[in-house]
């Protein structure tokens, strides 16, 4: 099962670059100068390591330039605030950093620690208090088991954050 599981993520990563690389050209334009030699330099970190099938690396860099689009956005634009997308990147992150042989527990608590002051920048905007309450539980359950060093409550975290973040994206949609 696990290497039925492992051939579908290979498969899911290989079309997900090839959609990434035909619309390349096209991202990097709505790039400035620094973005732009950012989204290089990321691209070709991803492309490189799917060519030596290293997938945790994969996913670290993709979380990076996901982070990197999210980022170029004009703030003030956007219907959903930039700090919902930036909790996304956070569970994005820990998924990828959790792939890794041996997890970077520094790097997966300041991911939650980033995670949490995202998530600070726009709680009080948020007014579904099951939601506001879901979301103050899930930054908290991420803080608490990165600092244990707790894997398995770290993907638990990380889920909760991600299905959180499609109900606060939805949440802002409506308003």
């Amino acid at each position: 099962a696990s290497l039925a599981r492992e051939l579908v993520e290979r498969t899911k990563i290989a079309k997900a670059l090839k959609s990434a690389t035909a619309e390349q050209t096209a991202t990097r334009a709505l790039l400035d100068g620094d973005a732009a030699a950012r989204f290089d330099q990321l691209f070709a970190e991803v492309t490189a390591a799917q060519k030596k099938k290293d997938h945790p690396a994969v996913a670290r860099h993709a979380a990076e330039l996901y982070k990197l689009l999210v980022s170029s956005c004009d703030a003030g634009a956007l219907v959903v605030p930039m700090e919902v997308n930036l909790l996304d990147y956070a569970g994005f992150r820990t998924n990828a950093l959790l792939k890794a042989p041996a997890p970077d527990w520094p790097a997966l608590a300041a991911t939650a620690a980033e995670a949490a002051a995202n998530w600070s920048k726009i709680r009080a905007r948020v007014t579904d208090k099951k939601l506001q309450l879901g979301m103050d539980q899930a930054q908290a359950a991420l803080a608490a088991a990165t600092a244990k060093h707790d894997a398995a409550a770290t993907a638990v975290a990380a889920k909760q954050d991600l299905d959180l973040v499609d109900d606060l994206e939805g949440h802002f949609a409506k308003k």
